[in-house]
């Protein structure tokens, strides 16, 4: 690694408005203006459980 890396620690969420059973959130490596991987694991599972993603689907982070 550099002596810059965005990543550390933190929690990530997955949350929608109109449909409460996408609500998810963890704690992984978050940084870089990119979708954590635990977070986009997450959305595959909930792909493949509840279908299609709602259109007021969103993710974030936070470092700690």
């Amino acid at each position: 690694m550099g002596l810059f890396n965005p990543l550390r620690k933190g929690s990530w969420w997955i949350q929608s408005k109109s449909d409460s059973r996408w609500d998810s959130n963890g704690r992984g490596y978050v940084g870089g203006f990119v979708i954590p991987d635990e977070c986009k694991q997450k959305l595959k599972e909930l792909k493949r459980k509840l279908g299609k993603p709602p259109k007021d689907l969103k993710w974030g982070y936070m470092k700690d």
